[in-house]
């Protein structure tokens, strides 16, 4: 009987060193990856030495209260706008040689509406556009340009273009040279090259 026992203690041992071995095998231990390369699989015409880091609505209202400068894309990576909208700022981003571009991905805390959103909404107010509801909607693709906390630049320029259009016949390469110069206007007027 003492063999019988000591050869199921044995076997209750085997089985939990397995389960612990299965377990830690599957751990993720140190891979994660960072923004750049999540906003590259994301985005898959940026390269992973991107400037972009994600941020939270929360983090975003702080660095607006807070009186900071920032550059701020927000969008989500399923709408075929904003992927295109990214491939054309991109390169004037990289030009200009910024180290750091926020991107909030608005798309849960839109359909959640969630009370950070909808601050959000109010700081943005007089740039968004209103629905046939008349509600005031905040509208993706958008790029938001803070100085001191101030807004200094908000542009959405393909946000409302989705009904009429796609955006492969939207960007002629007309469109895409003035939306760059624009963009690169923007970064030149106050600074952002030199701070963000």
């Amino acid at each position: 009987m003492n063999k019988k026992l000591r050869s199921f203690i044995y076997l209750i041992v085997f089985v939990i060193l397995i389960g612990m071995f299965v377990y830690l095998g599957k751990k993720d231990y140190g891979n994660k990856k960072s923004d750049a390369e999540i906003f590259s699989m994301e985005y898959p015409e940026i390269s992973t030495d991107n400037m972009f880091k994600y941020i939270d609505v929360i983090h975003l209202l702080d660095l607006i209260n807070n009186g900071e400068d920032a550059i701020i894309l927000i969008g989500f990576s399923s709408n075929e706008w904003m992927q295109k909208y990214v491939k054309y700022v991109y390169p004037v981003f990289k030009e200009h040689n910024l180290s750091t571009v926020y991107y909030y991905d608005v798309q849960e805390d839109r359909s959640k509406g969630t009370k950070y959103f909808k601050q959000l909404e109010e700081i943005l107010s007089e740039y968004l556009k209103v629905t046939d509801q008349g509600v005031e909607y905040l509208f993706t693709p958008a790029l938001v340009f803070i100085k001191d906390g101030e807004i200094m630049y908000f542009d959405d320029e393909t946000a409302l273009t989705s009904y009429n259009t796609s955006p492969n016949i939207y960007w002629s390469e007309e469109k895409v040279n003035d939306f760059q110069q624009r963009i690169a206007y923007y970064l030149e007027m106050d600074g952002f090259s030199e701070q963000v």
